[in-house]
């Protein structure tokens, strides 16, 4: 399955790669649940932990949905984060976004945050 995961060059996330996101996006709890907040997240994994877990979309609408914003794709993106597509046969998912276990993951493509529409 295609996961898409918003990461900096180094493989750090979303939420550590980009204060924009931090501080922002963490506001709109609709939009961004924590994932012990996603019904569906919980029904797959349980209360597994997250441990050798990475966090992703699991279709770019989910990604649009999530960094809904032209602004906020330009802000991430200037903080040096792309959308990473990657390759995975583990993967669990939620509403809202999902998780694959980041040792069974090939990044297959990358795509510029501004290349979204």
């Amino acid at each position: 399955m295609l996961v898409y995961r918003v990461q900096n060059e180094d493989g750090t996330g979303l939420y550590h790669a980009s204060e924009y996101a931090k501080y922002l996006l963490s506001d709109l709890q609709g939009r961004h649940p924590l994932p012990y907040n996603d019904s569906k997240l919980i029904e797959e994994l349980g209360n597994e932990d997250y441990s050798g877990k990475l966090f992703a979309f699991a279709s770019m609408e989910q990604l649009k949905f999530w960094i809904h914003s032209r602004e906020a794709r330009e802000a991430i993106h200037a903080e040096g984060c792309q959308v990473y597509v990657i390759e995975t046969d583990e993967v669990w998912v939620g509403d809202t976004q999902c998780v694959f276990n980041k040792f069974s993951g090939i990044v297959v493509d990358v795509i510029s945050l501004l290349d979204l529409k």
